[in-house]
C-alpha cells in the first residue's frame, strides 16, 4: 500500500523478517530518492552552515590582511571599501545569529523552514525505516531511542524530527551536543527541526511529560575511534555509556534500540588522533575533522545516499527511585545484546554482510 506522511509518497510493506516467527513481523516506509536541486538546497540550509561559516570566515581574513594584493595599482578584483563593507556585513551577521532567541523568526517561521528542510531531507536520503514492532511502539508511554552509530555526523537522527511525524507513539525529539546550540546560523537550523541539547535536564524534562526522546549514547567518542585501515569495522563506544540506562530506570522509559544503516561513506575523512584530541572533543562537545561531502567539496553536505534507520522491540525496564547497579548494568548488557542482533538481522539485506561491530 502507499501511505502518504507530510505530503511525500511512502511505500508501506509489512513482511516476516523470519518466516516461522510471527513476532518478527517488520513495517517498513520506503521514500522516493531524489537527490535533484530543491532537495540538495534544503539539505544545504540544515547541514551546509559547518562549510559556510569557514569559507566566509577565512575569506574574510585573507580580504582584511591581503586587501592590498586584492586592490592595487595595477589591478583591483574588489575596492578597499567593498571589503570592509562586507567583513562588517559577515561579522555583524554572525553576531547577530548568536545574539538572536534559537526559534527566531517566530515559531510559525520556524515551522515552515523545518518542514521546508525535513520533507526534502528524507527525500534526498531517500529515507526509510524498518520497526520490528510498530504496535508496540505506538503506546503513550514515552521512549528512549538509542541510536547507533555516531559516524561522522550523525544526521540520521532527523528521522525523529516531530515535523515528519513518522515515529509511533508520543511526540519525539532528537537531543544532540550542546555545542551546536552555540554557534551561529546552526544554532537555528538545528531548532528549526525540532532537535534539543542533550544534558540531563532535558531528559528527565521530557521523560517527566511522558514525551519521548532520541539520542546517540555513543557520541563523538565513536569518530576518534574510526580506523580508516579497518573500512568494515563499526565502532560502538558504548561501554561506559550507562547514564542513560539509569534515567531509563528512575522513570521506568522503555529504551528502544535502533541502528542507522547507510551512514558509512557519506563523507571521506581524515581524523587527527592522539589523547590531546580525545580531550578537545570532550570539552567542545564534537571532534575537529576534516571531511569531504558531495562532489568533493570540505565541509560539504553529505553524499545522497539511501539511509536506512532500523528499530527494535523496546525494553521494558522496572521503575526504581535509586535504580541498583544491579539493575543498571542488567539493563545496560540487555541494549547491547539487543542492538547487536537487531544489526545482525539486518545487515545482510542492507549490504553490510562483510562489516562486524566492535563494542568498546
Amino acid at each position: 500500500c502507499v501511505c502518504v506522511i507530510m505530503g511525500e509518497k511512502q511505500s508501506k510493506s509489512v513482511k516476516n523478517l523470519e518466516p516461522d516467527n510471527d513476532s518478527l513481523k517488520v513495517t517498513t516506509y520506503d521514500t522516493e530518492h531524489d537527490a535533484g536541486f530543491i532537495p540538495t538546497v534544503a539539505v544545504t540550509i540544515w547541514l551546509g552552515w559547518m562549510g559556510i561559516i569557514v569559507y566566509a570566515t577565512l575569506a574574510t581574513v585573507f580580504f582584511h590582511y591581503f586587501k592590498d594584493y586584492v586592490c592595487n595599482d595595477s589591478y583591483c578584483i574588489a575596492s578597499h571599501d567593498s571589503i570592509n563593507n562586507l567583513s562588517i556585513v559577515w561579522v555583524s551577521s554572525c553576531a547577530l545569529s548568536l545574539l538572536l532567541p534559537r526559534f527566531f523568526p517566530g515559531k510559525r517561521g520556524s515551522f515552515l523552514l523545518g518542514e521546508f528542510m525535513m520533507k526534502n531531507a528524507a527525500r534526498y536520503f531517500a529515507l526509510k525505516l524498518t520497526f520490528e514492532d510498530e504496535a508496540g511502539l505506538a503506546t503513550d508511554k514515552g521512549k528512549i531511542f538509542a541510536v547507533e552509530p555516531h559516524d561522522m555526523l550523525p544526521f540520521s537522527i532527523f528521522a525523529f524530527s516531530p515535523l515528519l511525524k513518522l515515529i509511533p507513539g508520543p511526540r519525539c525529539k532528537a537531543l544532540l551536543t550542546s555545542a551546536v546550540f552555540h554557534l551561529p546560523f546552526i544554532k537555528h537550523a538545528y531548532t528549526w527541526i525540532g532537535a534539543d541539547t542533550v544534558d540531563k535536564k532535558t531528559f528527565r524534562e521530557r521523560l517527566s511529560r511522558n514525551k519521548s526522546v532520541a539520542f546517540i549514547p555513543g557520541g563523538v567518542q565513536e569518530v576518534t575511534l574510526i580506523d580508516i585501515n579497518k573500512p568494515d569495522e563499526i565502532v560502538l563506544y558504548l561501554n561506559k555509556r550507562k547514564g542513560f540506562v539509569k534515567l531509563a530506570i528512575e522513570t521506568g522509559t522503555p529504551i528502544v534500540p535502533t541502528f542507522s544503516f547507510g551512514l558509512a561513506g557519506t563523507y571521506d575523512y581524515w581524523v587527527p588522533k592522539g589523547k590531546f584530541i580525545d580531550m578537545l572533543s570532550r570539552t567542545i562537545g564534537f571532534v575537529p575533522i576534516f571531511f569531504f561531502g558531495r562532489y568533493g567539496i570540505p565541509l560539504g553536505i553529505p553524499k545522497p545516499q539511501k539511509i536506512h534507520l532500523v528499530y527494535g522491540k523496546e525494553i521494558v525496564v522496572p521503575q526504581e527511585d535509586i535504580p541498583s547497579n544491579e539493575s543498571i548494568e542488567k539493563y545496560h548488557k540487555l541494549f547491547i545484546d539487543e542492538l547487536k542482533s537487531l544489526f545482525e538481522r539486518h545487515k545482510e539485506a542492507n549490504g553490510y554482510q562483510k562489516k562486524t561491530l566492535r563494542i568498546v
